[in-house]
């Protein structure tokens, strides 16, 4: 059994439709072949879940998602300012202070605007979906894996409140213990490295 630590008033905003990988823009790798953009030609320097693209037209269609996200963020009355709690709680490069940040729009998700960590509302409500959990060796970041191969998200922990560090340990156990509602968690079926604010105990 886990245990764990331990007012989100902001507007829910998941619109519906097929999301794009947050994997997609940051975790593209290169590619053998020509661009997948009619006439072009071009040696392939970008390859993701959406084709095979030259260095100018992956920027190209890169600069147009920037807008399309900047227009729904507007829309439902974004960007929403906040402070990413690894700015002021990790040592790095970068200015440290409060406000500094925003969630806003991005694939169609709430994203975090400095460390790109999905929004923790839509965290904890993908989980309740069946999203699947995926464990990694870092014990403040998961992914998020959805229905279709590009549905992917990922989060990093420090974003979760205490209500809602319980309520994933919750989720957690009742996995364990093989009830619903329960937590989807992907190979081996465990974290075997264990979020920050969890530890296990004997039942």
């Amino acid at each position: 059994m886990a245990t764990g630590g331990a007012g989100d008033d902001m507007p829910y905003i998941m619109p519906p439709g097929d999301r794009r990988s947050h994997v997609s823009r940051h975790g593209r790798i290169g590619g053998v072949g020509t661009c997948d953009v009619d006439g072009c030609g071009k040696p392939v320097k970008v390859t993701d879940y959406d084709g095979r693209w030259c260095r100018g037209h992956a920027d190209a269609r890169d600069a147009e998602r920037q807008a399309e996200d900047l227009r729904l963020t507007v829309k439902a009355g974004g960007p929403w300012p906040q402070t990413c709690p690894r700015r002021v709680g990790e040592l790095g490069p970068w200015e440290r202070g409060k406000g500094l940040d925003t969630w806003a729009i991005r694939d169609q998700m709430r994203t975090c605007s400095f460390c790109g960590s999905l929004h923790p509302a839509d965290f904890m409500d993908l989980i309740e979906q069946g999203w699947v959990v995926g464990p990694t060796d870092k014990n403040y970041k998961v992914y998020l894996s959805g229905p279709a191969m590009r549905d992917q998200a990922k989060f990093y922990y420090q974003h979760l409140s205490g209500e809602q560090r319980a309520r994933f340990v919750e989720l957690s156990n009742n996995a364990a213990l093989g009830i619903d509602p329960a937590m989807h968690i992907g190979d081996p079926g465990y974290f075997y490295v264990q979020p920050f604010f969890m530890r296990y105990e004997d039942a």
